[in-house]
């Protein structure tokens, strides 16, 4: 099934959000944005949009794209084939309207008539749009997890441990520490993957270091969680209901402050979450479940990683500057390291807010 467009972008902005998706993965309906059908948009099963370039294979000079960009024979119902460049986007919601500028794009850029030079001309555009969906995802990703690990302790504890754990968590502030629980850090790092693979921005997030007023910290647990994003009715969380169930635990001045600094955080759009205006926001409202908790207690000498003692001897290098990516395993030290499941991991960090 296609539909043919007229080739402007106000069209393909009214069209694609009516895009259904499609019943299962050899299925798609066709939304060709011309009607020299040079470029077409269709939505996968998981709700993805998707742009086709049919024609010769493309070569992407951005890694951006080119991880995004493959080459297949594509088979229509009457028997015909067509070879075409396929272009995978998020499922982020209001994304409908950054492709339909896309395509309107290489239309300008005359893909009807030269394919390979309207995609060179678009692709800086192209990947403008993957890295700005892709850094918003990992913002609202991170926040899933910090609100996830803060609703969970505030439940287990007293006013004056509500009001210690709020204070505790930095948000987006400036920091060594997104969690300071007295004189223990938690770095908490969290995937929509299957693995402990995570993104460290320096060697303090991996090493102990000094607690609020210069005190050594007495241990630094990294905190790798797993969420898988799941649909409506299909149970799960949402960052909202998270907001809603801390704040109910908070005093009024607490709870300004924990609002206060969900503004700073940052989101999707390079603005931060303000509870009233974007509990609604469809980005915000989608519900995920916990696919792994993993808490790791990061002075294991069997956590093989890179220490600031090791390169202090590299004079020319600014070691604060260095960030890396880190696989831990699911077993570092038999049952002790990591701690696994939401009630240990809790229980543990607890009894280190009643031991300050």
């Amino acid at each position: 099934m296609a539909r043919l467009g007229d080739g402007s972008f106000e069209w393909l902005r009214e069209c694609l959000p009516r895009l259904t998706r499609a019943a299962t993965q050899a299925d798609r309906e066709l939304v060709w944005a011309d009607e020299s059908r040079s470029v077409a948009v269709s939505r996968d099963p998981d709700g993805r949009l998707e742009l086709f370039l049919p024609g010769e294979r493309l070569v992407a000079s951005i890694k951006v794209v080119s991880d995004r960009l493959s080459n297949h024979e594509w088979s229509f119902e009457d028997g015909a084939t067509l070879s075409a460049n396929r272009l995978q986007f998020s499922d982020a919601p209001h994304f409908d309207g950054v492709v339909a500028f896309l395509c309107a794009e290489l239309l300008e850029n005359g893909v009807r008539s030269d394919l390979g030079a309207a995609f060179s001309a678009t692709e800086p555009a192209i990947a403008l749009a993957l890295e700005r969906v892709a850094v918003g995802t990992e913002v609202l990703v991170g926040l899933a997890g910090e609100l996830s690990l803060l609703d969970g302790l505030t439940s287990r504890v007293g006013p004056a441990g509500c009001k210690a754990l709020v204070r505790g968590w930095m948000g987006s502030a400036p920091s060594a520490r997104d969690f300071r629980i007295g004189t223990v850090g938690v770095e908490v790092k969290t995937t929509s993957g299957t693995v402990s693979k995570h993104h460290v921005q320096g060697l303090h997030q991996v090493e102990r270091g000094h607690a609020d007023g210069g005190a050594p910290e007495t241990a630094l647990w990294l905190l790798s969680l797993g969420i898988r994003w799941v649909e409506p009715g299909e149970g799960g969380t949402t960052v909202p209901d998270l907001v809603e169930s801390i704040s109910r635990r908070l005093d009024a001045d607490d709870r300004d402050m924990f609002l206060a600094m969900l503004r700073q955080y940052g989101g999707d759009a390079g603005r931060g979450y303000k509870h009233e205006r974007d509990k609604f926001v469809a980005s915000y409202s989608r519900p995920f479940t916990m696919r792994f908790e993993r808490m790791y207690d990061m002075a294991d000498p069997m956590i093989s990683l890179p220490r600031r003692g090791d390169l202090e001897t590299y004079s020319d290098l600014d070691i604060d500057s260095l960030s890396f990516r880190i696989d831990l395993p699911m077993r570092v030290h038999g049952d002790i390291n990591p701690v696994t499941g939401w009630s240990s991991i809790l229980g543990r960090l607890v009894m280190a807010l009643d031991s300050d």
